[in-house]
């Protein structure tokens, strides 16, 4: 009885994070020179969706989920704009989007 509680409790928290999980906005890490380890699968930025509790503001840093390339030096952020990463080093000269900034 008491295993069927535990493997029902822990069914239900896969399912909990699964869910959370799909809610969230998935991109690959467009990283190049990383080699086919680092793949679509494999590297990944996730993205939580805009909400009352979190925001996915404009310029936020993105850690890649693969091993390698997350140990180097922050090398993507977030445009809100364009919703996708976007090369921290290109940030302020191509998405700062001050045509949003009006609106």
């Amino acid at each position: 009885r008491q295993s069927k509680d535990i493997a029902a409790r822990i069914l239900r928290e896969d399912m909990e994070k699964q869910q959370i999980m799909s809610n969230d906005n998935r991109y690959s890490c467009p990283a190049k020179k990383m080699g086919p380890a680092h793949n679509k699968n494999t590297a990944f930025f996730t993205v939580p969706p805009i909400s009352t509790t979190t925001t996915s503001h404009h310029g936020m840093p993105l850690i890649c989920s693969h091993a390698l390339c997350r140990k180097g030096r922050l090398k993507f952020v977030y445009c809100r704009y364009c919703n996708q990463p976007v090369s921290r080093m290109k940030f302020d000269d191509r998405h700062a989007h001050p045509e949003q900034l009006l609106m």
